[in-house]
């Protein structure tokens, strides 16, 4: 699998955790499933594949995988509730920045026998954004604008509302 170099980006390092957790699962003899979010749905998915020789596979899915849409994680991990499988492990990866959140999502795979867990992946800028002054913020999944003008009070508020997310994502 070609990662490339420099910067890693948030999706890179998403699937980058979801090869990694998917070659500890393969190896210990687990049975695994991916399902890709995107526009409200399952766009895309791999599995139930058992065993090492299922690593290729797992890594050729990921990397074909692509970033873009807006994800109503809501409304996919309902959707990903509703195919029938075995109740197991699922982990959702996630920067978890939607509006529409995410925990009634989860509540029909809980309650199909599933244990969810959450690993919550974001870049160091957006919880501490190392610009100021007049900006046009650019939402990379649905391509809306926001003029700002960012100084020391508003970046120290924002800076409080994100560490009071985090905390209620926990």
């Amino acid at each position: 699998m070609d990662w490339g170099d420099g910067d890693l980006h948030k999706f890179q390092y998403a699937q980058r955790l979801a090869a990694g957790l998917g070659a500890i699962a393969l190896a210990s003899g687990d049975s695994i499933s991916v399902g890709f979010l995107q526009n409200g749905r399952v766009s895309a998915e791999f599995g139930p594949s058992r065993g090492q020789v299922a690593l290729p596979r797992l890594f050729s899915f990921l990397e074909q995988l692509q970033p873009g849409g807006v994800t109503d994680l809501d409304a996919s991990l309902r959707q990903y509730a509703l195919k029938p499988r075995r109740p197991g492990l699922v982990i959702l990866i996630s920067d978890l920045l939607d509006a529409g959140g995410y925990q009634s999502g989860l509540r029909p795979m809980q309650g199909r026998g599933h244990d969810a867990a959450l690993i919550h992946v974001l870049s160091p800028d957006e919880l501490d954004p190392p610009f100021s002054g007049d900006l046009q913020l650019v939402d990379i999944e649905s391509e809306q604008t926001q003029d700002i003008s960012l100084d020391g009070g508003l970046l120290t508020l924002f800076r409080e509302r994100a560490q009071a997310w985090l905390h209620e994502t926990q």
